[in-house]
């Protein structure tokens, strides 16, 4: 196989003197910008995460506050799979049964409501 096949497509991303790449064979990356202003300071945050198909993993690269006037580049490249960043894994807390049950119950009252159910 040559050396090209193997390659697909990733984004390589550089802020703050810092270069990375990212990307998924099989899967989903997405870079989430944002602001929030509740109380307090207003927070911006960039996250750069993914969910890897092959294997239903979810992953993520940055997860990190942003600065005023920050420049973020990103670009899209051609890469092979050594060539992309270490990610770490995002666990995802399943929910316990007590908050099953809870959503059981409004759902029910919900459908009762509408004379979906008795």
């Amino acid at each position: 196989m040559k050396m090209d096949e193997e390659k697909f497509l990733a984004f390589q991303i550089v802020s703050r003197n810092e270069t990375i790449t990212v990307g998924l064979e099989h899967g989903v990356v997405s870079a989430i910008f944002s602001k929030m202003h509740v109380k307090g300071p207003t927070n911006l945050e960039l996250q750069v995460g993914g969910l890897n198909t092959k294997n239903d993993e979810s992953v993520k690269w940055l997860d990190r506050s942003l600065e005023l006037g920050e420049v973020i580049k990103v670009k899209v490249v051609k890469v092979n799979p050594a060539e992309i960043s270490s990610w770490r894994r995002s666990y995802h807390c399943e929910p316990t049964e007590e908050d099953l049950l809870k959503s059981f119950r409004k759902l029910e009252r919900e459908l009762k409501e509408e004379g979906l159910v008795e």
